[in-house]
């Protein structure tokens, strides 16, 4: 019998029943179809894409610079030319600044323009010539560096990630190890490598999640392409680690791993090998034009002043301005570019979560009991006005500039010396507030991270012979008891024995855990990755200790043979820091002392000779005016220059020789310089005064006319 025809009524209630439950299964599901950005607040996203997103807003608040540049293009819109633009957008993406190459080349000449027009002001504005130059250098200078900058900033950031893609290639391959799954990986290495290739793999996890990209893979193909120009052995170690996941074979598999941290490790070498054959035309010139050849032309200071004083008569100025503001700059200029090539090798080390750490450059002080974090570049500042007090007082008092009222004796010239000496304390006070109580805390860490491969080869070997994880560890206590790092075993057992913990919480528990004592994020992360591996058994812990035991050897033997390839050149930069720079110094002012003495002298003789002379027989001859010492910069002034010059020189060398041994290391960097400055100043003014010593007989017979 035909089935009856739905009445419309009917079909309608039913379409109606048919669209509500298409809107629920469509509400339910829409999620997945939201994207970043979008304002809803039911909106859920992973956990990936939040800690990337706040860490993102963290780091990403607008700078000066961009928001100059973003003002600029609105004011002046220029494009530059095809060539360079490829270049600033790809430096633009790989640091994410948020500009246009229009805005950047903007910016870049409207600033130059209006120092240009600077310039031209000051050239009918009565001031000494040194300014005018300056600025007109300034503008040349500053148009060029905020041309190049997001290219110099990509360049910094490939620098300083040098050592974090060697952490990331070997924390992937740790992993990949124990869980063969490219997603693991990534996220091990995303969560434990800091710096920018830790954000970047987040960027990458979230992005698959998101929808960007189908797969890890493709995530990673697209990253890659930003590293191919630059670091081609990241970019195989990755291909070799994602090429072990197609391979059936374990062996097969584990030799492709291995072969991805050989690579990167002999890449590492090869850049440093490379940089350290180049490096030697760049301090060679940094050496002869920025140091040497400045401190010897301080020898003919002396004559300058007398012979040009009535010619250049702000030459004291001039001196001034060029040893003590301009010759700093550029030394300093020179050694940042020359430091840029280099490639990072020292895995940063991190003490911020220590509970002695004292943040920034502050210094803890226990005021009424409390603890205090004060500032130190305050107090470094008052304590050198207040050293320099009695100098400045004397040298204004005396008029030092023209000379009036002032002796020229041993007493002045230590009136002026002391001002340099207030100088260099407030210096070497800085630098060492800055890192005596954190120096000692870094330096610990580096030992233990030294010693880590060596514990975990002890260890590894007493799991693979069979023994229980609580007995192994004893063992390896006892096998390195003469190390730092044995108080690790030690504190492992004490809490598997009295606290009833298994072996993972004996490491990370957030009170008693062993890994507290040992802020590392080295140790932390191998760690993390070891109490995996035990969990499933001894021999695959026993296999993945072993394993990052020689991972761990083979980077720092890398390490250990480009601190030798760098020993010849620090050495030569520390004998002139410590020798060369101080006693040339000290010399010069020294010999400029005596110099001065000696024409004055002689000017005022031939003064005496001239007014013994009949009326008009030595008028014409001009007797009197063949040493002009009047007009001349005096001893004082001159030390005053010469030994600002040496502060500044010393201060920029300890960084110059602490950025090639260490890289990048705020810590060792201010202890470097702190050394360098005691040594330095003590030298220079040993040297000056035993010159002077050695002078003062010469100067007393000729100023008693003998």
């Amino acid at each position: 019998m035909p089935k009856a025809e739905k009445r419309p009524e009917e079909k309608q209630g039913e379409l109606r029943k048919e669209n509500a439950l298409l809107t629920k299964i469509l509400d339910k599901y829409k999620v997945s179809a939201k994207f970043p950005g979008q304002s809803d607040d039911k909106i859920t996203f992973s956990r990936e894409y939040k800690i990337f997103k706040k860490e993102e807003k963290e780091d990403r608040k607008k700078t000066t610079y961009e928001k100059l540049c973003e003002d600029a293009e609105k004011m002046l819109k220029i494009t530059p030319d095809p060539l360079t633009k490829i270049k600033l957008e790809a430096s633009i993406k790989f640091t994410g600044l948020n500009v246009t190459p229009s805005g950047v080349a903007s910016f870049a000449v409207l600033s130059g323009l209006i120092l240009f027009l600077a310039f031209i002001i000051s050239l009918v504005v009565p001031i000494p010539f040194i300014f005018k130059f300056m600025i007109l250098a300034t503008a040349i200078a500053g148009a060029y560096l905020l041309y190049t900058y997001p290219m110099n900033l990509a360049n910094k950031y490939r620098v300083e990630s040098g050592s974090d893609v060697v952490m990331a290639v070997l924390y992937m391959t740790i992993l990949m190890k124990t869980n063969p799954t490219l997603e693991g990986a990534l996220r091990f290495a995303a969560n434990n490598v800091s710096g920018k290739v830790g954000k970047d793999f987040k960027k990458i996890l979230w992005e698959v999640e998101s929808g960007r990209y189908t797969t890890i893979e493709e995530g990673l193909n697209n990253y890659l392409l930003q590293w191919k120009d630059y670091n081609k052995e990241f970019v195989e170690s990755i291909l070799l680690i994602r090429e072990s996941m197609l391979e059936s074979s374990i062996s097969r598999r584990e030799t492709l791993l291995d072969k991805a941290v050989d690579v990167i490790l002999i890449g590492t070498d090869e850049k440093m090998k490379k940089y350290a054959r180049e490096l030697e035309t760049p301090i060679m010139m940094l050496e002869g034009l920025g140091i040497l050849l400045p401190v010897m032309g301080m020898i003919v200071f002396p004559m300058l002043t007398i012979f040009l004083a009535e010619e250049m008569k702000d030459i004291g100025l001039y001196l001034m301005v060029g040893y003590n503001i301009i010759l700093p700059a550029l030394v300093y200029f020179f050694m940042n570019r020359t430091l840029e090539q280099r490639p990072a090798t020292h895995t940063k080390i991190d003490i911020s979560k220590h509970p002695d750490y004292v943040p920034g450059n502050n210094i803890a002080i226990r005021i009424f009991g409390k603890l205090e974090s004060i500032p130190v570049l305050p107090l470094s500042i008052v304590l050198a006005l207040v050293l320099m007090l009695p100098g400045v007082s004397y040298m204004l008092a005396t008029n030092f500039y023209t000379k009036e009222g002032m002796e020229h004796g041993l007493f002045s010239m230590m009136m002026s010396v002391s001002i340099i000496v207030a100088i260099a304390i407030g210096d070497i006070f800085y630098n060492y507030a800055s890192c005596f109580q954190k120096i000692g805390l870094r330096r610990k860490v580096s030992q233990i991270e030294n010693e880590f491969e060596d514990a975990l080869f002890a260890l590894g070997t007493r799991i693979a012979s069979g023994t229980p994880i609580e007995s192994a560890v004893v063992a390896a206590e006892q096998d390195t008891k003469e190390l730092e790092i044995s108080d690790m075993f030690r504190i492992i057992m004490k809490n598997i024995n009295r606290l009833s913990m298994t072996f993972k919480e004996a490491l990370f528990d957030e009170k008693y855990g062993a890994l507290q004592y040992y802020p590392s994020s080295l140790v932390k992360t191998v760690m993390k990755a070891v109490a995996e591996s035990v969990q499933k058994g001894t021999r695959a812990a026993s296999m993945s200790m072993l394993t990052i035991s020689r991972y761990l050897r083979d980077i720092r033997s890398t390490q250990e043979r480009i601190e030798d390839m760098l020993s010849s050149i620090v050495s030569s930069l520390k004998f002139q820091a410590f020798v060369l720079i101080p006693v040339m110094s000290g010399v010069v002012v020294a010999v400029a002392q005596l110099i001065l003495k000696i024409l004055m002298d002689l000017g005022a003789q031939f003064k005496t000779l001239e007014g013994s002379m009949p009326t008009g027989a030595g008028s014409g001859m001009g007797i009197s005016n063949i040493f002009p010492t009047e007009s001349a910069v005096s001893a004082e002034v001159l030390q005053l220059i010469i030994g600002i010059y040496v502060v500044e020189v010393l201060t920029i060398m300890g960084a110059f020789i602490s950025r090639i041994e260490f890289g990048d290391d705020e810590i060792e960097e201010a202890d470097a310089t702190r050394t360098l400055l005691i040594f330095g100043i003590i030298i220079y003014v040993i040297t000056l005064a035993l010159v002077m010593a050695m002078f003062a007989p010469l100067i007393t017979a000729i100023s008693s006319g003998v």
